[in-house]
């Protein structure tokens, strides 16, 4: 029978399961802006609060001891505790560059060994957006043009 987990008001998403089963994390924005949050699966354990600035993407290490987020351009490594208590003890800057975002899910990835990671790089460091107003009228002008000319 399925059970409800995070049952908030709160814009809940990206939910990630741990590699062992036993904890979630997942991205809020119940403060205002968007954090990582983890809590058990099981029991109702209070929740922790992963990222300290924003946060959102969040994935785990291949062996569940590090939750890896996206702070802006930087990607962060926190390292989860489960006992005595669930904690976070200790947060680092992995890297930063502009890589894409997303969300809606992770737009990176974490390597079976948990030593690399693919990311996601803009193609295009300058767009462009155009408009074109009556462009059939265009279009029909500049047809008209080439059918004269023949």
């Amino acid at each position: 029978m399925p059970v409800s987990i995070l049952t908030g008001v709160n814009d809940d998403k990206h939910p990630r399961v741990s590699p062992d089963g036993r904890l979630l994390a997942y991205t809020s924005n119940e403060t205002g802006r968007e954090e990582v949050y983890l809590r058990a699966l099981s029991g109702r354990a209070a929740r922790v609060r992963v990222s300290t600035g924003g946060g959102g993407e969040a994935l785990w290490s291949p062996d569940g001891r590090r939750i890896y987020y996206r702070a802006g351009a930087a990607l962060m490594a926190a390292a989860v505790a489960a006992s005595p208590a669930l904690a976070i003890t200790g947060r680092d800057t992995l890297f930063t560059g502009r890589f894409t975002t997303s969300s809606w899910h992770p737009n990176y990835d974490v390597a079976p060994d948990g030593k690399s990671f693919v990311m996601l790089r803009p193609l295009e460091e300058h767009r462009q957006l155009v408009m074109v107003v009556n462009w059939i009228e265009e279009l029909r002008r500049r047809t008209a043009a080439r059918n004269d000319g023949d």
